[in-house]
C-alpha cells in the first residue's frame, strides 16, 4: 500500500511537472534565433566590424534597452547568413566562421563617441561630494581592440595581440592564420584593451567564433546530418524593468 501510495504521488508530481513545462513553453515569446555568421567563401572569410554605441532588443524587456556597446558588420570577401551584405545594431555580434588553414581577416573599426573612463566607472564606489577618478588618468577616450580565446596563432603584430590600441575614429586591420591541423569548435572575440575588458564585453563588444563544425565535427552528428544550432548566453541586468525604463545598468552593479 505505500509503495502504491508513493507511486501515486510520483505520478502527480510528473504530471503536475508536465503541465508546468508546457505552460512554460507556450509563453515564450520570440524563437529562437542564432547571430548572424558571416562565412569564408574561396577560403578567405573578410569583414568589416564597428564598435558604435546603440541599443538591443531583449525578450525580457517591452522596449529596446539602451547603452549597448555593438559591432555593425560588413561583408567584404564571404556570406552572411541573413543574405545581406552589411547590418548593424546586432546583439549577440556576427558569429565569424573559419575553417583550418584558412585565413580570417577582420577590419575593426572603433566609432565610439564621447565615452570616456567616466562612463564605465560606478558612481558607488566614489566618496560623497569627491569627483569620479580616472584610471588611467590619460584615458579620455574609448579605445579598443579584438582579442580571440582558443585559437592556435600568434599574438605578435597585427595577428591576436591584445597590446593593440585603437581609439576612437582609427581602425586596424587583423589577419588570423588558422593552422589546418586547429580542432574545430566553438571558441569567441571580444574587445580586450586592459583596464576595459570587462566593461566592453558586458556592453555587448563579444560574438561567438566558429572553426569548422561547432561540434567539432563528431562523426556520429557528420554521418547523420543532426542540426547544429550555436547559442550565446550572457548576463544583462537592465534597470527598473518594472518601471517600463530599458536602460543596461553599469556591469559592477
Amino acid at each position: 500500500m505505500q509503495a502504491r501510495r508513493l507511486f501515486l504521488a510520483t505520478a502527480v508530481l510528473a504530471a503536475l511537472v508536465f503541465a508546468s513545462l508546457n505552460a512554460a513553453a507556450q509563453t515564450v515569446r520570440p524563437e529562437f534565433r542564432e547571430p548572424v555568421t558571416l562565412a569564408s567563401k574561396a577560403g578567405i572569410p573578410e569583414g568589416r566590424l564597428t564598435a558604435r554605441q546603440g541599443q538591443a532588443t531583449l525578450d525580457t524587456v517591452a522596449t529596446p534597452v539602451q547603452n549597448f556597446l555593438l559591432f555593425d558588420y560588413e561583408v567584404i570577401r564571404g556570406t552572411a547568413s541573413d543574405g545581406r551584405s552589411s547590418g548593424g545594431n546586432l546583439y549577440p555580434a556576427p558569429t565569424l566562421q573559419v575553417f583550418p588553414g584558412e585565413r580570417l581577416i577582420v577590419h575593426l573599426g572603433n566609432d565610439l563617441a564621447g565615452l570616456t573612463i567616466r562612463d564605465y566607472f560606478s558612481p558607488q564606489y566614489t566618496p560623497k561630494g569627491q569627483s569620479v577618478p580616472m584610471y588611467p588618468e590619460q584615458m579620455t577616450s574609448s579605445p579598443l581592440n579584438l582579442h580571440t580565446h582558443g585559437l592556435h596563432i600568434s599574438p605578435k603584430g597585427n595577428a591576436d595581440n591584445v597590446l593593440l590600441h585603437i581609439p576612437p575614429g582609427m581602425s586596424n586591420t587583423y589577419s588570423y592564420d588558422i593552422p589546418r591541423n586547429m580542432p574545430q569548435g566553438l571558441y569567441w572575440y571580444h574587445s580586450h584593451l586592459h583596464g576595459l575588458t570587462a566593461a566592453q564585453v558586458y556592453t555587448g563588444l563579444v560574438g561567438l567564433l566558429a572553426v569548422g563544425r561547432t561540434d567539432g565535427n563528431l562523426p556520429l552528428v557528420t554521418e547523420k546530418s543532426i542540426p547544429i544550432r550555436n547559442m550565446a548566453l550572457q548576463y544583462n541586468f537592465v534597470f527598473d524593468r518594472a518601471g517600463g525604463q530599458a536602460q543596461l545598468n553599469s556591469l559592477s552593479w
